[in-house]
């Protein structure tokens, strides 16, 4: 069976110029494990658990329909390997429409997670502090401060974003990695009691999983960054399904390791109640590796309540910085009212979509429990998923792609078919939002000209209708406002990512350790060298 398929359709990767194409296979995997590992595992793993050792399962089926839904993703980027994502395979599939309606269920998912990082900040605060210090009217007042944090960050410009985004990212790894090496050395030092403490290691009742399902697929969620910049990635029929596909195992992989050394180190009894499995992990292996100290269990617990804290807010902090310009971008294609693209004449944010974005994230935070807001967010990224598993059933119609296809719309339905009905009535309710805007888009004035926005090519992505342009110098991606002298007056639509401006940290990233991560990957399988045909003269 070959997925490969003739269509008019595919032209970008013959049309597009190859100084154009500079992301590789490294960079590629990369992109998905950077959006895919996040502050929400450390959501999903509390929320998962009340199941002990049995939530390995779940995370472990969770893994399995991420993957399916990857191959929707591979598959519609063998025909249409173009910079769009999610909205470009659905506009080419069913029409400007249907790809705007995906590109809003990411926008739709990104904002549900802004709503969701606030409250889980709250709790593992909670979590740290204590219950007996802890006062009602703290929870609240924590969200707003978190959310008005976050908003003054992204409100001082690009460049300090992105000096925090840098250094927060870092942080966000590093609570993971050392549970899974402290985890691992305590079990390897005591055999018995780990598998003591993972036994009996057996599938939790089937409600109970599906239950959980849905707030584990959301730690899964984010992978189809990677599949955005299409347009600027070398021999992207190649590159791009294969980098999805092994960005997903690397990331699965290490949530089920972290997961299963979590499961290794603390007790059942313990784990089953435990508002914050990782921190009681760690409390655990500090007092299993430094019996010396008694001291150890409590720091070991309290520095890592710290790193996620940190994780948290560097994840909320990229996902407003990227919505918010994702919107100003929108609003500059006449696809929302023109105030929301207007940039402060001293910070160079706009800061009117930053507002319109974070006070109903105030309030929606406020208002919702931590399950519903991480249902809704994975409802609507369902959306969008579900539309590329049907885009890639009718742009490939071969065997091989087909039946991707088809595992991918089950996934996709799976996902839907286990959440509330409240839940599934909050997404429709934002697709229909979408809907409505995309009705009235012919209504709205015309944006003010002259309005340019720089990103980092990497990470974000603008559609060919925005009019973008590469720029020589470190991918910098200027896009000029729609209806301008320097762009079409055609409507597009922005797809969504984590958004990094070219400071000294992105140039570092780019012109050092990404070169050198590429050359690792092209070297694991070299490729044969194009054989060069001799002119004879004459």
């Amino acid at each position: 069976m070959s997925l490969y398929a003739r269509t008019s359709n595919s032209r970008g990767a013959d049309s597009a110029h190859p100084a154009d194409r500079f992301l590789g296979l490294g960079q590629v995997v990369l992109l998905v494990m950077g959006g895919t590992i996040g502050a929400d595992v450390y959501v999903a793993s509390a929320l998962g658990a009340h199941l002990g050792s049995s939530g390995l399962f779940v995370w472990a089926a969770g893994a399995v329909m991420a993957m399916a839904v990857i191959m929707a993703f591979a598959v519609c980027a063998l025909v249409v390997p173009d910079t769009g994502g999610p909205y470009l395979y659905a506009r080419r599939a069913f029409g400007p429409l249907a790809g705007f309606l995906a590109g809003w269920a990411v926008l739709a998912a990104q904002w549900a997670a802004l709503v969701a990082l606030p409250v889980a900040f709250s709790g593992y605060l909670q979590t740290i502090v204590g219950q007996h210090a802890w006062l009602p009217w703290y929870g609240a007042a924590t969200r707003v401060m978190f959310l008005a944090a976050v908003a003054l960050a992204v409100c001082h410009g690009p460049r300090l974003t992105a000096l925090i985004n840098d250094i927060l990212t870092v942080a966000r790894l590093v609570p993971l990695l050392l549970v899974l090496v402290a985890g691992l050395t305590w079990a390897a030092l005591h055999p018995t009691q780990a598998l003591d403490h993972l036994s009996p290691l057996r599938p939790p009742p089937l409600r109970a999983g599906c239950a959980m399902l849905v707030p584990v697929f959301w730690a899964y969620a984010g992978f189809e960054v990677g599949s955005i910049p299409a347009g600027q990635v070398k021999e992207p029929r190649r590159t791009i399904p294969l980098g999805l596909i092994l960005g997903m195992a690397a990331a699965s992989a290490i949530y089920l390791v972290v997961n299963f050394t979590t499961a290794l180190v603390v007790p059942p009894s313990e784990l089953v109640v435990s508002p914050a499995p990782l921190m009681s992990c760690a409390r655990g292996v500090a007092a299993g590796l430094l019996p010396f100290w008694p001291q150890a269990p409590g720091a070991a617990e309290l520095l890592l309540g710290i790193g996620v804290l940190v994780s948290i807010l560097g994840t909320a902090t990229a996902v407003a910085f990227a919505v918010t310009y994702l919107v100003a971008a929108m609003a500059s294609a006449r696809l929302l009212p023109p105030a929301l693209g207007r940039v402060h004449p001293r910070l160079g944010t706009p800061v009117t979509a930053l507002l319109v974005l974070t006070v109903p994230a105030a309030l929606a935070s406020m208002a919702s429990g931590l399950l519903s807001i991480v249902s809704t967010a994975v409802v609507c990224s369902a959306f969008a998923y579900l539309a590329t598993a049907l885009a890639a059933w009718r742009l490939n119609p071969t065997l091989a792609g087909r039946l991707l296809a088809a595992l991918a719309t089950a996934a996709c339905l799976i996902l839907l078919s286990l959440t509330e009905l409240g839940v599934l009535a909050a997404g429709a309710g934002l697709l229909a939002l979408g809907g409505l805007l995309y009705a009235l888009r012919r209504h709205l004035p015309a944006p003010a000209p002259g309005v340019w926005v720089e990103t980092f090519t990497p990470l974000v992505a603008l559609a060919p209708e925005m009019g973008a342009a590469r720029t020589p110098a470190m991918g910098v991606l200027r896009a000029p406002a729609i209806g301008t002298a320097h762009a079409p007056a055609t409507p597009g639509f922005v797809t969504p990512g984590l958004i990094a401006p070219p400071s000294w940290q992105t140039r570092f990233w780019q012109t050092r350790f990404v070169p050198a991560a590429a050359s690792f990957f092209s070297r694991l399988r070299p490729l044969p060298r194009p054989r060069r045909r001799l002119r004879i003269p004459g």
